[in-house]
């Protein structure tokens, strides 16, 4: 007997994807040239995005999903740097200062309103932390949303609807759960989108001093608007994952 296993579907109508850019940009040199200013506007939109089909596309066994063209995504913000360079004497000195902002935003998926695309990206295949939207950013956190822990068994009791406990196994010290569509129980109808990694703002600072045989440089970089999807503590504190050692703090997750 033989058996074959088919990776995944060819789609002979694959092209590559595609991107249009458009920016607005400013530089000035100012001030016999010590001033150097440079600012951009920038909206680049990619589309025909390479990816496996996951909108209607039934479960198979054998057969994975093909690769396809879908989708649009936009990414736009504003970029500034500016350099002052000047000297004294033996001494020279010039301090740079840049930072940008960036948008991004799923604009597309296909005609139904409630597509999205699903990430196969997870942790020990019991976390999918992702999903894409339109409206909202790319690989954004798709997540059943904390409210602090129990504090009580009152607390338990009292987190409920129509008389009957939302999370009925919990106990003091569990996390308390958002039930976001009211339904009174949690599950994943109730995720909402809580932002992605993308940093909405960079920015940095430089400087480089001279004088005589002595000079020094300085950098400073940073981000800011980033929000991590951090599974440490749900591999080092739950006791259902087996295979190595709970972190030490577990000694102490509740009193």
């Amino acid at each position: 007997s033989s058996a074959a296993y088919i990776s995944s579907a060819y789609n002979e109508n694959l092209s590559w994807e595609t991107s249009e850019q458009t920016d607005f940009g400013l530089d000035l040199l100012m001030f016999k040239k010590k001033l150097n200013v440079t600012a951009d506007y920038f909206w680049k939109k990619t589309y025909d995005l390479i990816k496996q089909q996951d909108t209607e596309w039934t479960n198979t066994y054998g057969v994975g999903a093909p690769l396809i063209n879908q989708g649009e995504i936009s990414n736009q913000g504003f970029e500034f740097a500016a350099t002052w360079s000047d000297k004294a004497g033996e001494f020279t000195y010039d301090f740079g200062l840049n930072f940008a902002t960036l948008k991004n935003e799923v604009t597309y998926i296909d005609e139904n309103p409630d597509s999205y695309w699903s990430h196969d990206e997870n942790w020990r295949y019991s976390l999918y932390p992702f999903r894409s939207k339109v409206g909202e950013p790319y690989y954004s956190y798709w997540l059943v949303q904390t409210d602090g822990i129990f504090g009580t068994e009152a607390e338990v009791t009292a987190h409920s609807k129509d008389g009957k406990k939302i999370q009925p196994n919990a106990k003091p010290g569990d996390l308390r759960f958002v039930d976001e569509n009211n339904d009174g129980k949690i599950d994943d109808k109730d995720r909402i989108f809580m932002g992605n990694a993308f940093p909405k703002i960079t920015y940095g600072f430089s400087a480089n001093l001279a004088w005589k045989n002595w000079d020094m440089s300085l950098f400073f970089q940073g981000v800011g608007g980033v929000k991590l999807f951090h599974a440490f503590k749900e591999s080092t504190l739950n006791a259902s994952e087996q295979g190595y050692n709970r972190w030490n703090k577990i000694l102490n997750a509740w009193s």
